[in-house]
C-alpha cells in the first residue's frame, strides 16, 4: 500500500506561520495537525529546517497509508468569503451571490489559505474601473472577477501552461 511522507506538528504556536514556512517544502495537503508532502526527502528537509527555525517545536515523522486523504480533506471544504465574494467547491455554491466556483485540487487554492484570502482582500481595494487588467491563470482556474459590469476596462487573460 502507498503512504504518504508527513509532520505530525502537535505544539505549533502560530499554525499559518509553519504552512507558509512548510510551502517551501513542496507541501501537498494538510489535514488538521498532518502536513502531507509529495517525497520523505521534501518531509525531512522539512522537518530539519522547521526545528532549526522554530525552537521546541514538537514535529513528528510519519508515514500515513493512502486512503485517498486528498478526496477526503477536500470533501471538506466548505465556501469562504473574502470582502465581496465568496470562493466555494461546486457542492457549496448555494445562491452566494457573487461567488467564484473552484473545483478543489492539490494544484490549486480553494481561498483557504491565508495569502489568498490576503490577495483576495486586497485585490477588491483596487479601483480598476476604466483600467486594463491583465490575468494569469489555468485554463480552468480563472477569477475573472474584476471582468464585471462595474468595470468599463478590458481584462486579458493569459494562459498560465503557454507561459512556462
Amino acid at each position: 500500500m502507498r503512504t504518504w511522507p508527513a509532520l505530525e506538528i502537535q505544539q505549533a504556536d502560530d499554525d499559518e506561520l509553519i504552512q507558509a514556512f512548510l510551502i517551501d517544502f513542496n507541501l501537498a495537503a494538510i489535514e488538521g495537525f498532518r502536513f502531507f508532502f509529495l517525497t520523505t526527502d521534501d518531509r525531512d528537509r522539512a522537518a530539519a529546517a522547521l526545528r532549526a527555525e522554530f525552537r521546541g517545536i514538537d514535529a513528528q515523522s510519519i508515514d500515513v497509508p493512502d486512503e485517498d486523504w486528498a478526496a477526503r480533506s477536500q470533501a471538506a471544504l466548505r465556501a469562504i468569503t473574502v470582502g465581496a465574494l465568496t470562493i466555494a467547491p461546486p457542492w457549496n455554491v448555494e445562491g452566494r451571490p457573487s461567488t467564484i466556483v473552484i473545483q478543489p485540487s492539490m494544484g490549486f487554492g480553494t481561498g483557504h489559505h491565508a495569502t489568498t484570502r490576503l490577495c483576495l482582500a486586497a485585490l477588491q481595494e483596487i479601483d480598476v474601473r476604466g483600467r486594463t487588467v491583465i490575468e494569469r491563470a489555468y485554463p480552468d482556474k480563472r477569477f475573472l472577477w474584476l471582468d464585471t459590469e462595474e468595470s468599463s476596462g478590458e481584462v486579458f487573460w493569459l494562459d498560465a501552461d503557454q507561459l512556462r
